[in-house]
């Protein structure tokens, strides 16, 4: 019931072209006695009318790109998350614009589009092989779509960075546990939470507080995937 909550946190997968329409809507919840303060948390719905906090994620993505060219890499698929969605639109746009500053061709072929899923990208990879489609990078949109591949790569004897290198996205623990480990960009889920309800409690206390939007550091972590003689480990704290 709306009259037993004070403020929302929420991340949502609205598509797009309803992202404004959302956002609108939750500014004008309220619960029986007030207006109910909205932030967003790992994206942004209308940064003019909720507060948020997310990375920079066709900034992570261009960089994750430029990294693979950078050891050498030149025909690099993307597997994409949903793009309807403005995560995976970001990442997408972040992958094509590093192939343009550095002048390779956008391929629309080596666009593979997943679904987040490890299954998902297990089979667009197998079908990508069968294909033999040329390619010597990934840039998966997540950790969980890079392991799909990967087990489909090592499936064909493919080698890992050897042949093909591979960087995924968020950080996930068992991108520590596969063989090679995976090279990532750590988003900060801890700090994006506490940021997030620092900003709600915030407008919690004060409706009129201004909109803030928050964006916070997405590190590189460098594991096997990108260079075999990386530090590899296992993560079994967040099990």
């Amino acid at each position: 019931q709306s009259g037993w909550s004070d403020g929302v946190l929420i991340d949502s997968c609205c598509p797009l072209e309803k992202q404004h329409e959302w956002a609108k809507e939750l500014s004008e919840m309220s619960n029986s006695k007030m207006k109910m303060p909205v932030v967003c948390v790992d994206r942004i719905l209308d940064e003019d009318i909720l507060s948020s906090v997310c990375v920079d994620n066709e900034k992570n993505a261009h960089d994750a790109v430029t990294k693979l060219i950078n050891i050498g890499r030149k025909r690099i698929l993307h597997i994409s998350a949903p793009l309807n969605i403005s995560i995976g639109a970001l990442r997408y746009d972040g992958y094509k614009r590093a192939l343009k500053e550095e002048d390779i061709n956008f391929i629309d072929k080596y666009v593979l589009k997943g679904d987040y899923s490890a299954k998902k990208a297990y089979m667009l990879m197998k079908d990508a092989l069968k294909d033999n489609l040329t390619f010597d990078g990934i840039f998966a949109a997540n950790d969980q779509t890079a392991i799909g591949a990967l087990k489909a790569l090592k499936e064909k004897g493919v080698r890992v960075p050897d042949k093909v290198a591979i960087i995924g996205f968020d950080n996930s623990f068992p991108g520590t546990l596969v063989e090679p480990s995976l090279s990532t960009y750590n988003v900060p889920k801890y700090k994006m939470g506490y940021e997030a309800f620092r900003l709600l409690l915030n407008r919690m206390d004060n409706l009129q507080a201004p909109i803030q939007n928050l964006v916070l550091e997405a590190d590189f972590i460098e594991r096997q995937s990108t260079n075999i003689n990386a530090v590899g480990g296992w993560d079994l704290t967040r099990w």
